[in-house]
C-alpha cells in the first residue's frame, strides 16, 4: 500500500505568479530557482531529474519536477498546494525515509542559497560560493558578495 508523505517548505510562490503563470508554472521565476536547486542536488548526489516521483507500486505521480538518486530511486516530487506552497512529495511506503527528509532539506537549502544570491546580484552585488561545508545540521553554505 502506497504512503504518498508531502514535506512541507517554508518556499511560497507570491500570488501574482500563481496567477500569471497558471499555465506554465514551471517558468516562474521561483520555479527557475527550484530547477537550478534540483540540478545542484541531482550532481551532488549522482541521480536523475524527472517529472515527479513513483509509488511502491512503480506508479508514476508527475509533478512539477522531481528528482530520483541512488539512494532514493523512487524519487521526489516537486509540487505547490491551492496556496503556493512548495512541496516535496514521496511514496514512504518501504522507502528509507530518513533519506528522502534528508533529500529535501538539502533541497529547501540549494533553493535558499540560489535564491539569495539571486537577490544579492540583482542589488549590484557579485556573488559567489566560497565554501560549503557538511556539518550535523546539514551543508553550511558560505558566499561572498562584493559591490560591483
Amino acid at each position: 500500500m502506497s504512503i504518498t508523505t508531502s514535506y512541507k517548505t517554508e518556499i511560497v510562490l507570491p500570488k501574482p505568479q500563481l496567477r500569471s503563470f497558471q499555465g506554465n508554472i514551471k517558468g516562474s521565476p521561483c520555479m527557475g530557482i527550484m530547477q537550478l536547486a534540483v540540478d545542484k542536488i541531482v550532481k551532488e548526489r549522482g541521480g536523475a531529474v524527472t517529472q515527479g516521483y513513483q509509488d511502491c507500486a512503480g506508479k508514476a505521480h508527475p509533478c512539477i519536477m522531481g528528482l530520483s538518486t541512488p539512494a532514493f530511486p523512487r524519487g521526489i516530487g516537486v509540487g505547490l498546494d491551492a496556496e503556493g506552497q512548495v512541496l516535496f512529495q514521496y511514496d514512504q511506503e518501504g522507502a528509507n525515509v530518513n533519506e528522502a527528509k534528508a533529500i529535501c532539506n538539502d533541497l529547501a537549502r540549494a533553493y535558499a542559497v540560489v535564491a539569495v544570491m539571486r537577490v544579492r546580484q540583482k542589488q549590484g552585488y557579485r556573488v559567489s560560493i566560497e565554501k560549503e561545508t557538511p556539518g550535523a545540521s546539514g551543508v553550511e553554505v558560505q558566499t561572498i558578495a562584493v559591490r560591483q
